[in-house]
């Protein structure tokens, strides 16, 4: 016989997200959780830790989720949260059902296939982390910020090894940056000094926030993470002194609590940014350029050589940047193509997964 399922300890989750608000939408659909409702923090290969109220457990996919799911971007990730069951006979749990995800960030999988790799799910801030160094680069962060935009996602953009360089050029940098990202936070520091940075990133530590480092490797984030935690829980690897960056050494997403109430999740470094469905995150990512577009004399301008252009005279102005419009325009031609390759994906992708049920 099935033993009765145990009662959820939705106050044991606070700490790790879980809200009043939440509740209250799966009261307004009218759902029975038939299960224990717990969050990845940690996604392994074919398994998953999940924090439910009670502790940790290990858990593995239910098939019928597997039929479900439309896509593998559907399927769960570190910050889901997810309903589960076990059995008598079973040693771990399974995931029957992923909740549904209130911000979601992803990119386009390496390589030629348009198919979305979701990063993490229900974060309310991206921190993005960039060295002042080597890895500095602003159309990088440009990327970047499309990213958070359509996530729906707060960002929070986190300039480090700050000490690397003179106040002058650490100024500059900033400005750059702030040209890039709007009206965004941006904080300079050093991740060696932890004082300095759990100062700096303060406003976003108290409980209830869910926060993911990304960014290039090598540059702090583990650092970064085990200075608010205040322990070398991270493994980090040793500054070359021929550029200033680390060592690559996170290869798992891992969520994790901080002294100051909220959740953290390290992940790996990002190589490539490409860009999947982010029509609305291009928009806000880049809101002087949609709204220098508002004042063209055409409604169809595409802001390359018809008169009126709105955008066009701001450049020659000088009150837009022309290399921030080329930014523009190569991210809204990669977004373009990638609308046209997903109908195409997403056609293979349910060929895959007709495949797969067919095998089990």
């Amino acid at each position: 016989m099935t033993p009765p399922i145990p009662e959820n300890d939705f106050t044991a989750l606070e700490v790790y997200g879980w809200d009043a608000g939440r509740a209250r939408e799966l009261a307004k659909q009218g759902r029975r959780l038939d299960g224990v409702v717990g969050r990845i923090v940690v996604r392994h290969k074919g398994l998953y830790t999940v924090r439910t109220g009670a502790g940790e457990v290990l858990a593995r996919i239910k098939g019928y989720l597997r039929y479900q799911a439309g896509t593998f971007a559907e399927l769960p990730v570190v910050g889901d949260w997810v309903v589960l069951t076990k059995k008598p006979h079973d040693d771990l749990w399974r995931i029957r059902e992923v909740l549904e995800r209130r911000t979601v960030l992803r990119r386009k999988v390496p390589g030629l296939r348009s198919a979305p790799q979701v990063l993490a799910a229900n974060v309310t801030t991206v921190v993005l982390v960039m060295g002042l160094t080597e890895d500095f680069s602003v159309r990088r962060l440009e990327r970047f910020m499309v990213l958070v935009h359509e996530s729906g996602a707060q960002g929070f953009v986190v300039l480090n090894k700050a000490d690397l360089l003179t106040a002058d050029e650490v100024a500059q940098a900033v400005e750059q940056v702030r040209v890039a990202t709007g009206e965004i936070t941006v904080a300079t520091l050093s991740a060696l000094d932890g004082e300095s940075a759990r100062s700096a990133l303060a406003p976003l530590l108290c409980a209830g926030e869910t926060l993911v480092f990304v960014g290039s490797s090598g540059v702090g984030k583990s650092t970064l993470i085990n200075a608010l935690l205040g322990e070398e829980r991270f493994r980090t690897g040793e500054v070359r002194e021929s550029d200033g960056r680390g060592r690559h050494t996170t290869t798992v997403r891992e969520m994790v609590r901080l002294p100051q109430g909220a959740v953290v999740i390290d992940s790996p470094g990002i190589r490539e940014i490409q860009l999947v469905d982010a029509d609305a995150g291009l928009v806000d990512a880049f809101a002087e350029i949609a709204e220098l577009a508002r004042g063209c004399r055409f409604r169809n301008c595409t802001h390359t050589e018809e008169p009126g252009c709105a955008v066009l005279e701001a450049i020659e102005s000088g009150a837009l940047d022309p290399a921030r419009f080329d930014s523009f325009r190569q991210l809204q031609s990669e977004t373009d193509i990638q609308r046209r390759r997903r109908a195409e994906w997403i056609e293979s992708q349910k060929r895959a997964f007709r495949q797969m049920k067919k095998r089990r």
